[in-house]
């Protein structure tokens, strides 16, 4: 019998999230809305990682659909992720809607 791959868990909502991981969310959100709504509509896009044992997926929560409000801090947070010790972390583009 196959092991079941174990669900990533979804950071949609800040209260869900570790408390590590919530300012990391709140700057890339900070940053995103500031930047304001540019670039195609991209859904599914977020990082993907283990911390602690457990897999997550933390999508943008900015206010904006425009992708390029976003990705230009993707390599920022990838950074900030990877010092508090989350592992395996990648971005997934998402697909443009």
């Amino acid at each position: 019998m196959k092991a079941r791959k174990q669900e990533n868990i979804r950071l949609y909502n800040i209260s869900l999230m570790p408390t590590e991981i919530k300012p990391i969310s709140k700057k890339w959100t900070d940053l995103s809305n500031a930047h304001g709504d540019s670039g195609s509509c991209v859904l599914g896009a977020c990082f993907e990682f283990s911390y602690h044992g457990t897999n997550y997926e933390l999508p943008p929560l900015c206010m904006w659909q425009g992708s390029c409000a976003w990705e230009p801090y993707v390599e920022e947070i990838r950074k900030d992720l990877i010092f508090i010790g989350c592992e395996n972390v990648r971005y997934n583009w998402g697909n443009m809607d």
